[in-house]
């Protein structure tokens, strides 16, 4: 199993590369982040796979009022488990996909909640990831996730752009 890590600061361009990395790669399926913005400000993410296309409802900014049944919280933003779902729904209606792309993994994946359900069957099945980590998180994502005998690329983004 072979895992690659795009890793970077916040707001270093993490995700453009992913994306840019992903479609001159072309092999595999993807689950990417893509901005919501309103006005310069972003408000939230549409969790889109690919290269099926389906976008989704991903990830928003948390309102006063908390719903625990349908969302998961992390900081200022409140993330919709049924994408959660929806991903690993789509990995699994994938299965000849070779390597499985994943934008991003950080603190709530740590915690056990997102796509941590997801990583742990993909390493259960041995399947190559490329996978968004930002760099403070990525020795205790890797000491949590990733068994010793993985080979594990890292690409380093740049400082984060103003």
């Amino acid at each position: 199993m072979k895992v690659t890590l795009i890793t970077g600061e916040r707001n270093s361009g993490k995700s453009e590369r992913f994306l840019e990395a992903y479609r001159k790669d072309s092999t595999g399926i993807a689950i990417y982040s893509e901005k919501m913005y309103d006005e310069d400000q972003v408000t939230g993410y549409r969790m889109k796979l690919l290269p099926d296309g389906i976008s989704c409802p991903f990830i928003e900014s948390e309102e006063e009022m908390k719903d625990f049944d349908r969302y998961e919280y992390q900081g200022h933003f409140r993330f919709r488990k049924e994408a959660f779902d929806r991903a690993i729904q789509f990995v699994m209606d994938h299965k000849e996909a070779d390597t499985v792309w994943i934008d991003e993994v950080g603190k709530l994946e740590l915690s056990g909640k997102g796509f941590a359900p997801l990583i742990r069957l993909l390493v259960k099945q041995h399947r190559d990831m490329v996978l968004v980590v930002r760099t403070p998180y990525v020795k205790a994502f890797c000491n949590l996730f990733l068994p010793d005998d993985c080979l594990i690329s890292i690409k380093e983004k740049a400082a984060p752009t103003s």
